[in-house]
């Protein structure tokens, strides 16, 4: 989702990057894949998951003024994350997923079917969400998600009916989830290659 909270960048990686990092949408799954694979978040014995949220940065303390900075601050976050194997979920706002682009991060962009609007509004009011947030997605739908479909500089999965992260990380990136394992066993080092092309399906 996009907010125009500055377009500041950090300095750039300057070391490989080693995560997997995820942009996904909101309601699919991050929380859930982070927090609730035993043990302690981890999908590989050697993998830990890291839910990066966005929150923190969105505002100065006291939590009412918005931090101008979002975006560099949030992106630098990601980028002392990305030195690290780990999985890296982070936000879809547009302004961090065309700022991993300016930065040559790699990563992969998971957002529902836009056919799935009812089922997207019900996981999130089952998992609590309030009804400004419910109204927000049921009236800039077809915007967020056409915002991701146009996105450019990354891979893309899009999520079918009942599908979340776990469907993704233990299909189509299954593969690069046990390369990144290996990483940190020291079997060979870090992501290698290019991304998958868009739209691939979860098995």
């Amino acid at each position: 989702m996009d907010a125009e909270q500055g377009t500041d960048l950090p300095a750039p990686l300057s070391v490989s990057q080693q995560a997997l990092i995820i942009s996904a949408f909101t309601g699919s799954g991050k929380t859930y894949l982070a927090t609730c694979r035993p043990p302690g978040g981890r999908l590989h014995p050697a993998l830990p998951v890291v839910d990066l949220d966005s929150a923190p940065y969105s505002f100065l303390p006291g939590g009412t003024v918005r931090n101008p900075h979002f975006r560099r601050d949030y992106l630098s976050a990601i980028l002392r994350e990305a030195a690290r194997p780990v999985i890296l979920l982070v936000s879809t706002h547009g302004e961090v997923r065309s700022g991993m682009v300016a930065l040559g991060l790699r990563y992969v962009l998971v957002y529902p079917a836009r056919t799935l609007l009812d089922e997207w509004t019900d996981r999130l009011h089952r998992r609590g969400s309030g009804p400004e947030m419910l109204a927000l997605i049921r009236e800039h739908w077809d915007q967020f998600v056409g915002q991701c479909e146009l996105q450019e500089g990354c891979a893309k999965v899009v999520l079918r009916e009942g599908q979340y992260l776990t469907h993704v990380v233990q299909g189509p990136l299954g593969p690069e989830v046990q390369r990144i394992s290996r990483s940190i066993l020291g079997e060979n080092g870090g992501l290698e290659g290019e991304d998958e092309e868009s739209s691939n399906e979860p098995s």
